[in-house]
């Protein structure tokens, strides 16, 4: 097919375009388009490579910053009752990996703090485990609340970094459990032949953790299975009781720096520890040892033995391991009553992983952690979408 003799006048005398050659130009002035509208929407290629390498950014057209972009932007007039987080249509954000640095007690100023720990080895955090972390923060906005892990970085680590600059008491660090044991009264374990052959390494590394991290530093201590609904008592040393008090649950526990009941509860587990029993080395240590800090064979609750109170059962395991399923449940019959006696009992709600870790909440449901967690930890609960959502095993361990 020949152009017309006009055109052909204008470009070349006496020829016919090559058909070849029209649709290589086709091809490239739309490609040329492609390229300025990728250009224009603040997308350099030349950028991508580094954002790759960056823990997390908001990228706008201004290149703003996660530090320097204002909250109140993202989340416009949240209340406890609003759990839905508009992200404005400019603001984009790039997930990668949030690097962390090593526990430095000194340089992070944890004398004292809340601590909560991570042991699974995940490069991960579940919706669960961050409404724990918001929800204890949101009531202690003048503690320092560390959050260990044991990875080496958070992998899709947007909601963690906006926790981070909304509760700026938080802080996340990585911690090596075998190093951290081994200068601790537990160093006479053989990591290797004991911990680490554990049947359950997960739970057991935070239950020897959470002894030696107290002992060292004193503070208190919170599992990541729980939505913390006030503030903690005042109380230098105490420990949560379950099964009408006469059971010790180190879900929350908290002492003084150097406590001789926590040295004796650490000697014991050096000398008898239980790769088989799930909750051998936490519970059931804490709960012997208070035993003979009391001399007593039955323990009751609102004891205190060595400045040590044992807390009533509705303070912090108001619902039964045997029954924690009820937490999930949606009907009014079950869930207005758990949430009412929770709500005026009760300093934290806890819904024992173990047991339930398979059941993740209906964010816009009516379960009890559902309500409570739209009050307790807004940010997260808007986050997550329909689902609050945990890791459906207890993962590897720390390596």
């Amino acid at each position: 097919m020949c152009a017309s003799r006009k055109i052909r006048g204008a470009l070349s005398t006496g020829s016919c375009w090559n058909w070849r050659l029209l649709l290589m130009i086709v091809a490239f002035l739309f490609a040329t388009l492609i390229l300025v509208n990728y250009l224009n929407d603040g997308s350099v290629s030349s950028h991508q490579n580094n954002l790759e390498n960056q823990p997390c950014q908001i990228v706008q057209r201004s290149k703003t910053n996660l530090k320097k972009l204002d909250l109140n932007r993202l989340i416009p007039n949240m209340t406890a009752n609003q759990y839905f987080i508009p992200l404005t249509p400019e603001a984009k954000i790039i997930n990668s990996k949030l690097d962390l640095s090593p526990f430095s007690p000194k340089k992070d100023k944890a004398k004292n703090a809340i601590y909560m720990m991570e042991t699974s080895g995940r490069q991960l955090l579940s919706a669960k485990q961050l409404c724990s972390v918001e929800s204890a923060a949101r009531h202690h906005p003048s503690k320092t609340l560390v959050l260990l892990v044991t990875a080496n970085a958070i992998v899709y680590p947007t909601l963690i970094t906006l926790l981070l600059n909304k509760h700026e008491n938080i802080i996340v660090r990585k911690i090596d459990v075998g190093r951290f044991l081994s200068t601790s009264p537990l160093k006479q374990m053989d990591i290797e032949n004991t911990l680490k052959k554990s049947k359950y390494v997960t739970e057991h590394a935070s239950d020897l953790m959470r002894f030696a991290l107290l002992h060292e530093y004193g503070g208190i201590f919170l599992d990541l299975d729980m939505i913390v609904l006030k503030k903690l008592p005042e109380v230098a040393n105490g420990v949560a009781t379950a099964n009408n008090g006469t059971f010790l649950n180190p879900a929350f526990i908290a002492f003084e720096k150097d406590h001789p009941v926590l040295l004796d509860c650490m000697n014991h587990i050096s000398k008898r520890f239980s790769v088989s029993r799930f909750n051998g080395n936490g519970p059931v240590k804490i709960t012997e040892a208070m035993r003979r800090w009391c001399n007593v064979t039955t323990l009751q609750p609102g004891m205190n033995c060595s400045n040590v109170l044992l807390y009533p059962v509705d303070n912090f395991t108001h619902l039964r391991w045997g029954i924690a399923e009820n937490a999930f449940d949606e009907s009014p019959s079950v869930s207005d009553q758990l949430v009412e006696t929770l709500e005026s009992r009760a300093y934290v709600f806890h819904y024992y992983n173990d047991r339930t870790r398979v059941i993740d909440a209906n964010i816009t449901g009516n379960s009890a952690v559902a309500r409570l967690a739209r009050k307790h930890c807004p940010l997260v609960a808007g986050f997550s979408g329909d689902w609050l959502w945990g890791f459906h095993d207890p993962g590897k361990g720390f390596q």
